[in-house]
């Protein structure tokens, strides 16, 4: 995909596999980029910087001229975001609003709730879970400070990540898938869902945050046909040269009776429905507009297979 960034600083806020993405994709189009994280994690292509981006003051400050802020933080305490998301997600707005800047943000599929059949970006926002109320609210005043003219904004959501350094799951998966035993799963392990490959999320951002007509809505990323967990513990399980496993589901009721213990298993057990029925995302309007194809399904069971390997999980 052919892109031209704006002119000016493009300034990404998190160092996840989706802010790393978007730091060297932006570099590569030749983009001035800043990343900005609470430690000062540095990369090759941009200018670190150390920032508490909840904090509006000092958010602004490092802000300062931007044309575009990408907003793929990402607080890792589930558990935690009714306390963590509103002050930092507002900070982003604020600062985006101070400098005339595109507020582009890293969205996921929460804020929709229990779906029937493939989700398109015109689909009713009814969250039953907590997290999924807090996501919808952080697009709804995006949304309402963009039609005041108060601000650009534009969010693109996607599914389950699935590639290098997204999450553990995959490589307790492959630790077990090595050990001859079968991977835990959730809900019903035979049901499709949609993976989405960060680097995929980051080029769909990055070419909506970049075109006017792009913006006041969001987009889903072009991501692979959906596939279920068993299929994808399969596609493993042959990357790795190992033989296929039944995945077992973990019991609901235990995930239930454990979250007193382990708080992070509550917003888990709020969003079973994601696992229990079909969830899967229409990405047909993304790829029309910007002509993005998703990375192939092999490369990303390659990265986390070569992931899980270099974690050597026992």
């Amino acid at each position: 995909m052919e892109l031209t960034p704006r002119p000016g600083p493009h300034v990404v806020i998190g160092s996840g596999p989706v802010g790393r993405h978007l730091v060297r994709n932006l570099a590569a189009a030749g983009a001035n980029v800043r990343l900005v994280t609470r430690s000062g994690i540095a990369m090759d292509d941009a200018d670190a910087i150390i920032c508490d981006a909840s904090d509006p003051e000092a958010l602004c400050s490092v802000t300062s001229g931007a044309s575009v802020i990408y907003n793929a933080a990402n607080p890792t305490q589930y558990h935690r975001w009714k306390e963590v998301w509103p002050p930092l997600a507002a900070s982003i707005l604020s600062a985006a609003e101070a400098h005339g800047a595109v507020l582009a943000t890293v969205g996921n599929l929460y804020a929709y709730g229990p779906v029937t059949g493939p989700i398109a970006e015109d689909h009713p926002l009814n969250p039953t879970a907590l997290n999924g109320r807090i996501r919808r609210d952080m697009w709804l005043e995006a949304l309402a400070a963009h039609n005041a003219g108060r601000v650009r904004a534009v969010e693109a959501r996607g599914g389950n990540y699935l590639g290098a350094g997204v999450q553990s799951f995959f490589a307790q998966a492959m630790s077990s898938l090595r050990a001859g035993k079968s991977p835990s799963g959730l809900g019903d392990v035979s049901q499709p869902m949609t993976w989405t490959y960060p680097g995929d999320m980051a080029e769909t951002l990055i070419a909506a945050a970049n075109s006017d007509a792009a913006l006041g809505r969001p987009w889903h990323v072009p991501s692979n046909p959906a596939r279920s967990q068993q299929e994808l513990i399969d596609d493993l399980a042959d990357a790795a040269g190992v033989p296929r496993r039944r995945v077992r589901p973990m019991p609901k009721a235990l995930l239930w009776s454990l979250r007193p213990v382990v708080p992070i298993l509550r917003p888990v057990v709020s969003l079973m429905y994601q696992y229990e029925a079909p969830f899967v995302m229409d990405d047909t309007a993304a790829r029309a507009a910007f002509g993005i194809a998703p990375t192939s399904w092999a490369r990303m069971i390659s990265e986390v297979a070569s992931d899980a390997r270099s974690l050597r999980v026992r």
